[in-house]
């Protein structure tokens, strides 16, 4: 399986455990009908989506039955874009980026960053702002080693 779909399998099972999460928020809220929608209407969905993927090329699912998916939730399904790495920006690595955060030397007010590798940009996956957040996204996409940092 390409590293590509295994990212959307990865999306999809989040997708799947946070709709559930929210259904027993809505259960608890008392909102039946909000708990119904998610659970017993979404929830299956995706996972007949996720069963049905596996083992299947990225051009199979943007060309399929799921393609519609695909339009509105690429950061979602981990389908990433990348572009070169521009002239602009600072290039750090992760490790210095949560450091910076840590630290109070990178604010959200003060700019905008992007995920990268040593050598491209992820165009449509921003950098979260807390130490944590960063962590994850990194140990979700592998592939991120650097963020890019763009100063206001």
């Amino acid at each position: 399986m390409s590293r590509q779909v295994d990212n959307v399998c990865r999306g999809l099972e989040i997708l799947i455990e946070e709709i559930k999460v929210a259904g027993e928020l809505a259960r608890l809220a008392g909102d039946r009908a909000s708990e119904r929608n998610l659970v017993e209407c979404q929830a299956p969905i995706y996972e007949n989506m996720l069963r049905n993927i596996r083992g299947h090329s990225m051009e199979y699912l943007k060309s399929s039955r799921f393609a519609k998916y695909f339009q509105n939730n690429e950061e979602i399904m981990g389908i990433l874009h990348w572009e070169p790495i521009p002239d602009y920006g600072d290039k750090m690595t992760i490790d210095t980026f949560i450091s910076h955060l840590s630290c109070g030397g990178i604010m959200s007010c003060d700019g905008s960053g992007n995920y990268a590798t040593d050598t491209k940009m992820c165009d449509n996956k921003e950098v979260s702002f807390t130490p944590e957040q960063v962590r994850t996204d990194a140990s979700v996409h592998p592939e991120f080693t650097h963020v890019i940092w763009f100063n206001k």
